[in-house]
């Protein structure tokens, strides 16, 4: 007589803990669509990278960039600085000495905060988004802090994507690298 009982009790809790997990795989195949979702809208959008293409280091650096990118699936292609007012991609990138005020100007009226205080060779990483469409920015002391900057964000969009670049002042610890 004891038996039934507990036939009863262990079907109602098998009945519970597969309600349950069903509820658990949904939820987990939901959270997976929207993730894959969320990743394929970020990996099909077009990059432009904005950058004085007469100079060695943003060339080099712009390389590396590309590199990243299309690692992480975007489509990329390359503008001159004199363009940036008329990328009209998903995403822009730009990369420019401080010296070039008119792209700092326009980095600050979308939005940014102006560049540190940078040494030789240092750089500044900027995000913004204006109309819903993000810009990255990339500003060093000089070329060889432009090219630094450049090789910065292209490790960051490599270990994390576009979505990880965070806004950052980088002066280096030696003078002379």
């Amino acid at each position: 007589t004891f038996r039934p009982v507990r036939w009863r009790l262990n079907s109602i809790f098998e009945g519970m803990i597969m309600k349950r997990y069903g509820l658990f795989c949904l939820l987990l195949s939901v959270l997976t669509s929207l993730f894959i979702a969320a990743n394929a809208v970020g990996a099909a959008s077009q990059v432009t990278l904005v950058l004085d293409g007469k100079s060695p280091q943003s060339q080099f650096a712009c390389e590396e960039i590309k590199s990243a990118l299309t690692a992480r699936g975007h489509s990329v292609r390359q503008s001159d600085l004199t363009e940036l007012d008329r990328v009209g991609d998903d995403v822009r990138i730009v990369l420019a000495p401080r010296s070039n005020t008119d792209v700092t100007a326009k980095m600050q009226l979308e939005g940014a905060k102006p560049p540190g205080v940078l040494r030789s060779e240092g750089y500044s990483l900027r995000a913004t988004t204006k109309t819903g469409r993000p810009t990255y920015w990339v500003v060093g002391a000089d070329a060889a802090g432009v090219m630094y900057g450049g090789l910065e964000l292209a490790e960051v969009v490599r270990l994390g994507g576009l979505e990880s670049i965070a806004d950052v002042d980088h002066n280096p610890y030696m003078a002379m690298r």
